[in-house]
This record gives structure tokens, C-alpha cells and sequence, in this order.
């Protein structure tokens, strides 16, 4: 876990894989750059990105909670693992 201005970093294991989820308090998507930076520090620590998704919960097309995201999120884990 790892927290820098208004986004928090959490990294976490299932199944023998690990599995990286960016929040932050911002009403916007991340800048490029915030989100590179995080790209390389996972990098740097050994862990290579292979799968980037976004969700915005003030987004008026996807309207999702912070339970519905993260209930997604763990579906989505758990199909890419079979």
C-alpha cells in the first residue's frame, strides 16, 4: 500500500497472483503522468502490468459504488484466472 497526495496505491494477492487497484479522491481520471509513475514503481519492485482498466463513479453512463467496483473488480480477477 502506498498513499501520495490523493490517490492511494493498494496491491494485493489472489490465487498466487497479484493484482494493483488505484483510488483516488479526484472527480477526474488520474493525469497520464500520475499514472505512469505508478506503472513504474510497480516496475521497479518487479511487478509488470498487463491488464489497465478504468472507472469513474461520477461517470453518468457507469454509475457504480465503491462496493459495486470493487465486487466487479474481484469478478473480473477471478474470470481472467480461469
Amino acid at each position: 500500500m502506498k498513499a501520495v497526495g490523493n490517490h492511494l496505491v493498494l496491491t494485493f494477492c489472489e490465487k498466487s497472483e497479484l493484482f494493483t487497484i488505484i483510488l483516488t479522491r479526484t472527480k477526474n481520471l488520474m493525469p497520464i503522468e500520475d499514472v505512469e509513475s505508478i506503472h513504474a514503481l510497480l516496475g521497479r519492485r518487479g511487478l509488470a502490468v498487463q491488464s489497465v482498466r478504468e472507472l469513474c463513479r461520477n461517470n453518468s453512463a457507469i454509475r457504480l459504488t465503491l462496493h459495486t467496483a470493487v465486487v466487479f473488480t474481484l469478478m473480473m480477477i477471478f474470470l481472467m484466472g480461469n
